[in-house]
């Protein structure tokens, strides 16, 4: 390979997504995002039952590597490669850290089929070790497996897509993970820092080796030889890395795929928590030792782009022609007429109920229209992000604390109309950053706090910046 660049401080982080793969680099020295890009990475696999949701692990791999290869040839060298991706997905590996699976992505739900006894997987998994098991994860996902003999002869271990794609990169064959991701596979012991074996064991025969957990990052091996390649994190705490300059006064609202609000303990100073997690905010991992609050939507953007889906067919339906059917969207108004329509976004459940659906309700004679359809899902989006902050009475607790409110994603960066439904749900201006693909900016962010023994938010606050954001709206 031709490496252009000469400046020691540049890193390269890798972000596996559910539709795509995103790259970004990022010089320390220099305290910028050189570039951020991303592919489509085409790795969905045809669906046997509705409610599965398998992509092929090799081809993700391969889109990883091409994008990092791609990232080397124009500014490489590295000081080091830092790998995020979909978190609660499972596969397979053999003796030698092969993947003989396809993964079982956060999207499955197998785990709300019915059991023998008449209860959802889930709920039987559940009950069977005392911890709380979310529809997609992928020990539930695994439980299934198990129970209907879909567990590939030779497999040895699981791990999720960023920990495979760590270890494939590093040249290792044994997956090493963190809390951030051991927490979203599931049955993960907080207390001890790492997964509970004796939870894993009770979800039957074979038991299979599960990733070793390390609570500092650490070079995991080099890639080709020559770059180290470091310890995986999960996505939305990479998010969090690559958007947030200051953590102690700011809240990321995340819409891709799915959708994250997400904030730091430091939030509420020294104080313990004193709100309602029973809505479904949860307590997650986050690389410096701190706690993430994380509300999270199965949908997101997913609702728009179903949106966007019914807008063209109905052009298309009607004889015309649509190349971009957001492009549409893009020309509603930033304010419709009373009265607006109430929208249930919440079109694949959630992890609290994942048999709730969506609906449109408030319809009259008035406001059945293109433009209050796109405001309505919007604003439906927000709501439910907006309901983890009120409904847990963490805006009447700890509101005064944030300053700063953050949008990530390409949803958010993209859509006019949801930046604007958002930041009128929080009364506060939504800041940006400048450039795309936050997540593999936190991942090129954790490999520098890695290899130069730095804080993680010393490294942000040098690097993220916020401005207007660019780019159609989508």
């Amino acid at each position: 390979m031709v490496s252009t660049g000469t400046t020691p401080e540049r890193y390269a982080g890798l972000d596996i997504g559910t539709t795509s793969v995103s790259c970004a680099v990022v010089d320390t020295a220099a305290g910028q995002v050189l570039r951020a890009w991303s592919r489509p990475h085409g790795a969905e696999l045809p669906q046997a039952l509705p409610d599965e949701h398998l992509q092929d692990a090799h081809r993700l791999l391969v889109a990883a590597r091409s994008s990092l290869d791609e990232a080397l040839d124009r500014y490489g060298p590295f000081r080091g490669i830092g790998v995020t991706g979909q978190m609660h997905g499972i596969l397979y590996v053999d003796t030698d850290g092969r993947a003989i699976s396809p993964l079982y992505t956060w999207l499955d739900a197998r785990a709300s089929r019915t059991s023998s006894d008449g209860r959802p997987y889930h709920q039987v998994l559940e009950q069977l070790t005392g911890r709380k098991v979310a529809v997609g994860m992928g020990a539930a996902t695994h439980f299934v497996n198990l129970h209907i003999g879909a567990v590939p002869p030779g497999a040895r271990g699981v791990c999720g897509i960023s920990e495979y794609a760590a270890m494939q990169l590093a040249g290792t064959r044994a997956p090493v993970t963190d809390p951030t991701l051991a927490h979203g596979l599931g049955l993960y012991d907080p207390n001890r820092g790492d997964f509970d074996p004796q939870a894993w064991a009770k979800l039957g025969e074979p038991f299979l080796a599960l990733p070793e957990v390390v609570a500092q990052g650490r070079v995991l091996g080099r890639y080709e030889g020559r770059i180290p390649v470091c310890t995986p994190l999960g996505d939305n705490q990479a998010s969090f890395l690559g958007s947030i300059r200051e953590p102690a006064r700011s809240a990321l609202v995340n819409i891709g795929t799915s959708a994250q609000i997400s904030f730091l303990n430091s939030l509420m100073g020294e104080e313990e928590c004193r709100f309602d997690t029973t809505i479904g905010l949860e307590r997650r991992p986050y690389p410096d030792g701190r706690v993430l609050y994380v509300g999270a939507s199965l949908t997101g953007g997913k609702a728009l782009e179903r949106l966007a889906s019914l807008i063209g067919e109905i052009i298309r339906v009607a004889g015309g022609t649509v190349d971009d059917p957001y492009q549409i969207m893009a020309a509603v108004p930033s304010a419709v007429p009373e009265p607006l329509l109430r929208v249930d976004t919440r079109l694949a459940g959630s992890r609290v109920d994942p048999d709730v659906r969506g609906s449109i309700g408030n319809i009259t004679l008035q406001n059945f229209t293109l433009g209050h359809l796109v405001h309505g899902f919007c604003q439906g989006i927000v709501n439910e992000l907006h309901q983890f902050w009120v409904g847990s009475g963490v805006d009447v607790t700890y509101g005064q604390a944030l300053e700063y409110l953050v949008g990530s994603g390409h949803a958010i960066r993209a859509n006019r109309i949801l930046r604007e439904h958002m930041a009128a749900a929080f009364g506060k201006p939504l800041l940006v950053p400048i450039y795309r693909e936050e997540a593999a900016v936190g991942a090129a962010l954790h490999a520098a706090a890695i290899v130069e023994a730095r804080q993680h938010h010393d490294l942000a606050r040098m690097v993220v910046t916020y401005g207007e954001p660019g780019g159609a709206d989508r």
